[in-house]
C-alpha cells in the first residue's frame, strides 16, 4: 500500500488562486492557464458621444428653449418632434448608448420643469419628477409622447386660446350676461 504525498501549503494556495479545485488527493498542480485571445488584448473601441441621435436631442432641447424664451410656437413643435425621433434614429442606426439615453432623459426632465413653470403649475413638479426618476430606474419609456409633450401641447393650447379670445368673453362673463331668473 503506497502513501499519497500531500502537496505543501504554498502549492495548494497557488492552485486555489488559479481556480484549481482538486477532485482527488492525488492531483497536485493545475494545468497552465490558456493564453488570452488576441482580441482581448486590443483596447476597447471608443464610441463618440457626437452622433446623429445626440445632435437631434440637443437640437430639440435648444428649439424648446427658444420657444420658452419667446420664439414662435413652431419651435416648441420642432422640439417635440426631435424628442420623438432621436431614440428611434439611435435604434435604427445602431447608435444607442448609455450617454445618449441619459442625455435624452436629462433634457426631458429639464424641459418638463421649465414648461411647468411656464404653465404656473410648479406645485406638480415634485411628483412628476419623482415619477420620471422612478420610471427611468425601471427602464420604462412611453412608446409615444412624454410628460413634456403633454405639458407643452397644453401650454400651446392655452396660449392659443388666450390669443384667439378677447378679454371678457370667458364662461364667467357669458353666465353673468344671462337675464336673471324670474
Amino acid at each position: 500500500m503506497s502513501m499519497l504525498a500531500w502537496p505543501d501549503t504554498e502549492t495548494l494556495i497557488a492552485a486555489r488562486r488559479a481556480g484549481f479545485r482538486p477532485a482527488d488527493a492525488s492531483a497536485r498542480m493545475p494545468a497552465a492557464p490558456a493564453a488570452p485571445a488576441a482580441s482581448s488584448l486590443a483596447p476597447p473601441a471608443r464610441r463618440s458621444v457626437i452622433n446623429l441621435p445626440n445632435v437631434i436631442t440637443l437640437a430639440g432641447f435648444f428649439a424648446t428653449l427658444a420657444w420658452l424664451g419667446g420664439a414662435s410656437p413652431g419651435w416648441a413643435l420642432l422640439g417635440l418632434l426631435a424628442d420623438e425621433i432621436d431614440g428611434r434614429v439611435a435604434r435604427a442606426t445602431g447608435q444607442t448608448s448609455e450617454f445618449g439615453s441619459l442625455l435624452d432623459w436629462t433634457t426631458d426632465v429639464t424641459l418638463t420643469a421649465l414648461v411647468m413653470q411656464r404653465l404656473e403649475i410648479l406645485w406638480a413638479l415634485p411628483p412628476v419628477t419623482a415619477a420620471q426618476v422612478a420610471l427611468r430606474k425601471d427602464g420604462w419609456r412611453p412608446p409615444v409622447g412624454s410628460a413634456r409633450a403633454v405639458l407643452t401641447l397644453w401650454a400651446l393650447y392655452r396660449e392659443n386660446i388666450a390669443r384667439a379670445r378677447p378679454p371678457g368673453t370667458g364662461m364667467r362673463e357669458a353666465l353673468q350676461s344671462l337675464p336673471p331668473r324670474a
